[in-house]
């Protein structure tokens, strides 16, 4: 399927994506208050990171060897089987997490918000997504985003009316997971993808090779919403996770953007090698990124108060920061995997966010043993550290490469 097709589906769906936080959000910090926006992104968070775990990197380790021609009905069978078998054991660890994370808090959360949670974790694990991703048919799952966020969208409004209803939040999500999961399982069976009987060592052989797709995935998740996860554990107060949080969803919602993009160009350039067209691409993110900067920064307070309404003006400090923490986390998703796998410096992508990672944790210390106030811009200022040294060094892997091989 054509490069074109693919970023035109998702970008379609990643507009969606866009917009949906952008209905759902300022409607729900005027429902349920502060303290409760502050608890729906925590649980956002940890249900991202726990996500990181039961995904494994599948999505990459394997979409890669898809994209490089086992995309046959047996290859994918096996594939299909062996994910299966890993991520159920994973879902045991990422259900811990969860609960660990929880009980850490110091927050007590209703039964029934955990539980949401717990659900939509386990619907998202078994998703086949790498499948979509790996045969560049990525358009047909964008469709069925679109259509379960939409649902989505109308039950936050229909559901949640007064602050006590927060906790029907993780139950939306949940429908929606299980909708996506559910209905991309019906698409891979009609590919004709069958369950196979399975080597265990064959398994062992998939889980090491994926493990530093893995790492990486589990790092990046350590500075992105880890930093919440952290805020909300050892910062005291909710208040300035919705602080934070409200500040990341907009820089969210900026990088989203260039998701399709990523998601699309990385097979296709795994394919092709066809560094004129990523020139191209790279240009114009540029262009479009400088734009979303400038708008940030002059119009970020206005923007801010329509969305989220009065109470939230503190978070303009935070996304100052998050407008220059996007410069390398567009051009460092770039010059990853799209611009470091067909050369075969994969790994270079993986180990550059892995030491990003160990950085978050040392300066998660710091703040931790009280060198440093934990508030909502400090823990966003560990983020900006990691994310350029990540994009630091994957751009120099890339010219260096560049320079002695042409």
């Amino acid at each position: 399927m054509s490069l074109r097709k693919n970023i035109s589906g998702l970008a379609v769906a990643q507009i969606f994506s866009y917009i949906v936080p952008l209905l759902q959000f300022p409607y729900l910090s005027r429902i349920v208050g502060d303290s409760f926006l502050g608890a729906i992104i925590f649980m956002l968070s940890i249900s991202q990171m726990a996500m990181v775990l039961t995904d494994y990197g599948f999505d990459l380790s394997i979409g890669e060897q898809i994209a490089r021609g086992r995309k046959n009905k047996k290859w994918l069978s096996v594939f299909y089987c062996q994910v299966a078998v890993i991520k159920t054991i994973l879902l045991i660890f990422a259900f811990m997490l969860i609960i660990g994370a929880l009980n850490i808090s110091g927050h007590a959360f209703p039964i029934q918000l955990t539980l949401g949670l717990i659900i939509c974790v386990m619907f998202n694990a078994y998703n086949p997504y790498w499948i979509f991703q790996g045969l560049e048919k990525i358009y047909i799952y964008s469709a069925l985003v679109i259509i379960s966020r939409f649902f989505g969208l109308m039950l936050v409004y229909l559901i949640i009316k007064i602050p006590e209803d927060y906790i029907y939040y993780s139950w939306i999500l949940a429908f929606q997971a299980g909708a996506i999961t559910l209905i991309s399982h019906y698409f891979v069976i009609k590919w004709g993808v069958q369950i196979r009987r399975i080597k265990v060592k064959n398994i062992i052989k998939q889980l090491k090779y994926s493990f530093d797709f893995f790492l990486s995935r589990a790092c990046v998740s350590l500075y992105s919403s880890g930093c919440s996860v952290f805020l909300a554990t050892f910062g005291g107060s909710l208040n300035q996770v919705a602080i934070y949080g409200v500040a990341e969803q907009l820089y969210k919602a900026g990088v989203q953007v260039f998701s399709p993009i990523i998601s699309a160009l990385t097979p296709y350039m795994v394919r092709t090698k066809n560094y004129i067209v990523f020139n191209k691409i790279l240009l114009g993110c540029l262009v479009v990124t400088v734009v979303g900067i400038c708008t940030g920064f002059l119009a970020g307070n206005q923007i801010i108060t329509l969305i989220y309404g009065y109470g939230y003006q503190e978070s303009k400090s935070v996304l100052n920061i998050f407008m220059i923490i996007i410069v390398a986390s567009v051009f460092g998703m770039l010059f990853g995997y799209p611009a470091l796998l067909p050369l075969g410096l994969g790994k270079v992508a993986n180990y550059s966010v892995i030491v990003s990672g160990i950085l978050q944790i040392l300066m998660f210390s710091i703040l931790y043993i009280g060198i440093f106030p934990i508030t909502a811009i400090s823990v966003c200022i560990t983020y900006l550290i990691c994310d350029w040294f990540m994009f630091f060094i994957r751009l120099y892997a890339f010219v260096k490469y560049r320079k002695f091989n042409g």
